[in-house]
This record gives structure tokens, C-alpha cells and sequence, in this order.
């Protein structure tokens, strides 16, 4: 009988390692967070770089876990270079260099979670701590495999909400974690 839940809001994310976490907390730290307007780093909120965000059937969780395990056990850790900062309409992040090892990475996880994709997102397909998924959060979802992925695969990760530019040195560190997340509010 198929499930009548809303389905998962899920990030496939790249985790940094503990330098990298403390630089990107440090910055995400200078913006406000207060009622809803943006989001603090914390044990559950991390800091990421996203490789594909889905949608999927709460039941389908443990063949998603299983399937990403067997991919990625075949990966290399490799180099993430930060090229610097970028100012978008609502969200400051640090761009990312989207090398031939990230995008072909990318383009793995995207293939090989298109079996498990479904539709259907609403904001309780997302974490809720206070303050409930936005319209956009769940139209990004929707269509991030039609207009984030693949040759539109813009890899960065977002510091935090707000309209302050930020000015970041390049820096790089080697990804060595990878997670399936829950998404939030600001689809963080």
C-alpha cells in the first residue's frame, strides 16, 4: 500500500572537517538569526556543502542510506577548494571550485538517486524547529534536480541569510564525510 505521509525533504551533503566547520561557524556567527530570519550552526544544523536535495518516501530512507553507502565506498576523500564569496538575493555563502572530481561526484549521487525521487513536498516534509519550511524552500526542492544539478550544479555553501556581503580568503580541506540530512527552513 503505498504511504500517504508527506514525503522527506533530504540533503546529500558533503560534511567539512572540524578546521573548516569552525571557520564557516565564526562567519555564519556575524549574522542574525533571531525569529525565523536565518539559522545558527549547531549539532543539527551543519555545515555542508550540498550534492543533491530530493524528496523522498519516508519508508524509502534505509535503501537510500544503503544505495549512497555502496556509492560512495568507492570514493576517494578529495580536495574542496573555496574560491571566495558570493552575495546572492537573500543568502551570503563561499563559492566552491566545481572541479571534475566534485561535479562527476555530483552527477553519481544525482544518477543514482533518481529511483528513489518522488514529488509531493509540503513544509512538513522538512524539520521544523521554530519556524516552518518557506514556499521557496519547497518549490527548491521540487525542481533542484531541473534547474540546481548537473551542467546548473553550482557548488557553495551557504554561511547564513542576510544581506551583508562577505569577504572570505580562498581556502581548501579535504572532504572525508558524507551525510544524508533532514532539510530545514532555508533548506539548510
Amino acid at each position: 500500500m503505498p504511504s500517504t505521509a508527506a514525503p522527506l525533504a533530504i540533503d546529500i551533503a558533503l560534511l567539512l572537517p572540524a578546521p573548516a566547520q569552525s571557520r564557516v561557524r565564526q562567519l555564519n556567527a556575524q549574522f542574525d538569526a533571531s525569529e525565523g530570519r536565518g539559522f545558527r550552526f549547531d549539532h543539527r544544523h551543519l555545515p555542508h556543502l550540498t550534492v543533491g536535495q530530493h524528496y523522498i518516501r519516508q519508508e524509502s530512507l534505509p535503501a537510500v542510506r544503503r544505495h549512497i553507502a555502496r556509492l560512495v565506498s568507492s570514493i576517494v576523500p578529495f580536495e574542496i577548494l573555496i574560491t571566495g564569496a558570493h552575495s546572492g538575493r537573500t543568502a551570503q555563502s563561499l563559492q566552491v571550485e566545481r572541479s571534475a572530481t566534485l561535479h562527476s561526484f555530483h552527477t553519481r549521487i544525482m544518477n543514482a538517486m533518481l529511483r528513489f525521487e518522488t514529488t509531493g513536498g509540503l513544509a512538513n516534509s522538512f524539520h521544523c524547529d521554530n519556524w516552518p519550511a518557506r514556499a521557496a524552500d519547497i518549490t527548491w526542492v521540487s525542481t533542484f534536480r531541473q534547474t540546481a544539478s548537473y551542467t546548473r550544479y553550482t557548488p557553495h555553501i551557504t554561511i547564513a541569510i542576510g544581506a551583508t556581503p562577505l569577504t572570505v580568503e580562498p581556502f581548501s580541506f579535504t572532504s572525508h564525510e558524507i551525510a544524508i540530512c533532514r532539510l530545514g527552513r532555508f533548506c539548510t
